[in-house]
């Protein structure tokens, strides 16, 4: 049977269409193994996007000239930030180098629009770094409930290894350690690392027990009695604690509750000025950059800087301690325990008797 006849065979269908679609997604999977599945995700969903609006408009998407992708380009000018219009752009070149084809995402007319597009938009509004002593009065004023020791523990969690929010909703029993008097935890991907290569984060006991990050996550731990899977949920209003994760969404929420608790204003803060809090905090005490950057895993100083927020005072002694504990923790590579990726290790807080 000719492969003419075969396409045309009305048992079989026409498998063409169908059929390289199904070869291009391998093709995706094979290329990208390591990509969040989040990514790809919105990767699909940026290019279905593209491609009902092409046919909206009656133009082709794939290949798609670089004329078809300035006019969505300019469809989405006023609608959405720069940084979702790119990785759309970005979404649209990828299924063209997919399918062996020219980008035209590349081409110098695309690139100039993108700069416009950067010129033109009002600069982004950032949120006040949660610095060390703002995190030391929050964790000052918790009381004693479960969401009390959940949220120290979470915002202890997010400064100390200097998180972000999906990060901290993906940390999971198996990826934490002890390593007395401090701890390990296996940070599996981050947004700078999407090929998933992974990291160790150690995290050492602060000198103070009331402020210690290793203390607030072993007794959240116990107290939740969490053996197993995410270490950050949901508790409810009858001390009901969730299966699945927080979603970072809550944890964007949760610092904004507890800084107005403290009377800060929680318009100014968000789940990211945890991490900017860090930087900002290691600058304000003169510790050198490379020793931070082994903490947020940043490879550049300049984008370390972008973190640092000019802010009046400074750290309290407790913070100050703290704040130097973390930044001359040993290296990761050199701690005696770390995560299994697996099981609970050992020493995980599932072992230790529950209250």
């Amino acid at each position: 049977m000719s492969g003419d006849s075969y396409g045309r065979n009305p048992q079989i269908g026409n498998p063409v269409s169908p059929t390289l679609a199904e070869l291009q997604q391998r093709l995706a999977a094979l290329t990208a193994p390591g990509v969040a599945d989040n990514t790809l995700r919105a990767y699909d969903s940026d290019w279905k996007q593209f491609e009902t609006w092409c046919t909206t408009v009656h133009l082709c998407p794939l290949p798609a000239a670089p004329e078809t992708v300035a006019l969505y380009l300019a469809s989405m000018l006023d609608r959405l930030k720069v940084s979702t219009m790119q990785r759309r752009l970005w979404a649209v070149g990828r299924r063209h180098r997919e399918a062996a084809l020219d980008n035209p995402v590349t081409s110098p007319r695309i690139q100039e629009l993108l700069r416009l597009a950067r010129k033109r938009r009002p600069p982004r509004r950032q949120v006040r770094p949660l610095t060390v002593d703002r995190l030391h009065t929050i964790i000052q004023a918790l009381g004693d409930s479960l969401t009390d020791s959940r949220d120290g523990a979470l915002l202890m969690t997010l400064w100390t290894a200097a998180m972000r929010r999906s990060e901290a909703v993906g940390l999971h029993v198996h990826d934490l350690a002890w390593d007395p008097p401090g701890a390990v935890l296996w940070l599996a991907h981050s947004k700078t690392d999407q090929e998933g290569q992974g990291r160790f984060i150690p995290i050492p006991a602060g000198p103070d027990p009331a402020f210690c990050p290793v203390t607030a996550l072993r007794v959240w731990l116990r107290r939740a009695r969490i053996s197993h899977g995410p270490v950050f949920r949901a508790v409810d209003r009858w001390g009901a604690i969730s299966s699945s994760a927080l979603s970072d969404r809550a944890v964007a929420l949760i610092v904004k509750a507890r800084c107005a608790a403290v009377g800060l204003d929680p318009a100014e803060f968000s789940g990211h000025s945890c991490r900017s809090g860090f930087c900002t905090t290691t600058k304000q005490l003169g510790i050198d950059a490379r020793a931070a950057m082994a903490v947020t895993g940043h490879t550049s100083e300049a984008m370390f800087n972008l973190y640092v927020r000019p802010e009046g005072g400074g750290p309290d002694p407790a913070g100050t301690a703290l704040a130097h504990a973390l930044v001359n923790r040993d290296n990761a590579n050199q701690v005696s325990k770390k995560p299994t990726g697996h099981s609970p290790p050992a020493s995980s807080p599932c072992q230790e008797p529950h209250p």
